[in-house]
């Protein structure tokens, strides 16, 4: 491949030194290029890493949402065997209460 390189720099530089100064262009490119390369896969890699943490704290709340769902209804349930309970005992108390002052 004939380096593309004005007549005047040419001229200037020599045949020999215009193809060595074009060879240096282009492993400087060749360089440059692989740098650029390997900095875009290792960001590639690391949103794909970032992604999979993402995924995993997604998965996470999801347990903690369902635990805590799961919580509320135990809750509820703790709650109105209480209120059951109260109005069991009251009505006991006012029976026998009603039994006691009865003359």
């Amino acid at each position: 491949m004939k380096p593309i390189v004005p007549v005047a720099l040419r001229e200037r530089l020599g045949e020999d030194a215009t193809h060595a100064f074009y060879h240096y262009i282009e492993s400087s490119g060749e360089q440059w290029r692989d740098n650029v390369m390997t900095a875009c896969t290792e960001r590639i890699d690391l949103k794909i890493a970032h992604l999979a943490s993402r995924e995993d704290l997604i998965e996470g709340f999801a347990a903690i949402r369902q635990e805590m769902a799961n919580l509320r209804v135990e809750l509820l349930r703790w709650s109105f065997t209480f209120w059951i309970g109260q109005v069991g005992v009251t009505t006991a108390l006012m029976a026998l209460l009603f039994r006691l002052l009865k003359p």
